[in-house]
Order: C-alpha cells, then structure tokens, then sequence
C-alpha cells in the first residue's frame, strides 16, 4: 500500500552535483506527495496505534464475555447507555484487559449481575452488579458459602454470620482487576437510572462524597445509611448484610 504512494519512480527528487569530500544528500521534493499528506497520516496511524483485541481470551474468559454482551443486549430497553457503539467499545476494551474480565467473573460467580452502566468523567466504561438482591456470602463456618437471599433465618444461621464490611474489603482487593465495593454515589446513581436493589437485605456500600472519610455504610432499597461512630458495624444486620461491586475499564 505504500508502494502506491511512490508511483513515478524517482520524480519528485532533486539530485544534487556531488562534490568530493562533502556528504552527499538526496533532498525530496515535497510537492508531488502534497495529495497524499493525509493518507500517510492515516497509514502511520494505523500503525502505531494498539489492537484493543489482540490479546486471544482463554475459552472460560470467552464464553463469559459471552454472557457479559448477552446481558447488555437484553437490558438495552431499559437503559440509554445500552448503544450499538457503547457495546462495541466495551467489548474491544474488556479483551483488551482480561484481568478486568476475570475480575467481573469472579463478581458472577458471588451471585452478582454485572453489567453497564455508563461513562464516567474519567472516560472508562462502568459496570456494577444489578442483581436483585446483593450477594450474601457467609463467613466464620466450615461450611461458609453464598447462600440465597431468600433464605430462612435458621440456614442463615447454620451458615454462620455475614462477611463483616472490614472482611468484603479484603475479599474484594484479593481480586484485584480493579473490582472495588460499591460506592454510595453509584447506589444512588443507579437508583436514579430504575434499577431495583436490596429490596429484601441490606448491602455494605463504601462511602463517597462529603462522607468519604467515614469508616462505611450500607443501603437498602436505594436508599443509603451511614452508621453513627457508636454503632458496631461488624455485627450490624450481621444476618442479612450483604456486598456488591463495581468496575471501571
């Protein structure tokens, strides 16, 4: 293809008398490659320029971003940001960075339903867990597992106590990949957008805005609460407590 912008062999080129002992130099003209400028730009571009997709998915990873792209087109009725392009760029950039999408992965398989969400001001694509109802993993036993939001509070007990928002930290960074805990500014955002939450349980949310610095909260419903310094958040709605989890890519 750049064959194509030299056509006419050596026109264009001003061959200089060479003189002994001074260098000799082949100085082009530019004006017959004048009408080709951008089409240089384009192929320079072209070439510098990453592949988003070049990096092969393992086949696990492939066929959850199966499900990823599944779940985005059967939401596209009930969000804006569902487009054609917006799938499109997601794609290319969750095989760009698979980790992010083992990060999402091990988010569905706490019982989380990520999927997108919108742009944020710093230009990544998000994507947060809209399961009905947060995940609920229980910890402190031997037989500790996730368990249904619907479930009795007898097996919540055999199960032993919810994850504590200190242990949904850890579990969460564990992950890496960029997974972090819900903030209260997402909840709220995502209540603006329709979607329904923790309408049964209570969620650990991580604190945002003018109430950062505090030590947590938690939602239901949409709704969010900050726990006042003299409340024991690590045994607060111990039986029905549970966490979900946002990505940025």
């Amino acid at each position: 293809m750049l064959g194509d912008l030299f056509e006419g062999g050596g026109e264009g080129l001003s061959i200089p008398e060479h003189k002994p002992g001074t260098e000799f130099r082949v100085e082009p003209d530019p004006a017959p490659f004048a009408d080709k400028k951008g089409e240089i730009h384009e192929l320079i571009a072209e070439a510098t320029t990453p592949r988003e997709n070049a990096t092969p998915l393992s086949p696990e990873l492939e066929a959850f971003m199966s499900t990823i792209l599944q779940r985005f087109d059967q939401n596209k009725h009930n969000l804006a940001c569902h487009t054609k392009e917006n799938r499109e760029k997601l794609e290319l950039r969750l095989r760009a960075k698979p980790a992010k999408l083992a990060a999402l992965k091990m988010m569905e398989e706490w019982g989380g339903k990520p999927d997108f969400t919108g742009i944020n001001d710093k230009g990544e694509y998000r994507l947060d867990d809209l399961s009905e109802e947060s995940t609920m993993e229980r910890g402190l036993t031997e037989t500790g597992a996730i368990v249904s939001f619907d479930a009795s509070e007898e097996e919540l007990t055999n199960r032993g106590k919810a994850l504590t928002y200190p242990e949904v930290l850890t579990k969460i960074a564990a992950i890496g990949g960029g997974l972090e805990l819900m903030s209260t500014d997402r909840y709220l955002a995502l209540k603006e957008l329709g979607v329904k939450m923790d309408l049964k349980n209570y969620t650990w949310l991580l604190p945002s805005g003018d109430r950062k610095a505090e030590k947590a909260a938690y939602g239901q419903k949409g709704m969010v609460y900050h726990p006042g310094a003299s409340v024991n958040i690590n045994v607060m709605c111990a039986s029905r407590i549970g966490f979900r989890c946002s990505l940025g890519v």
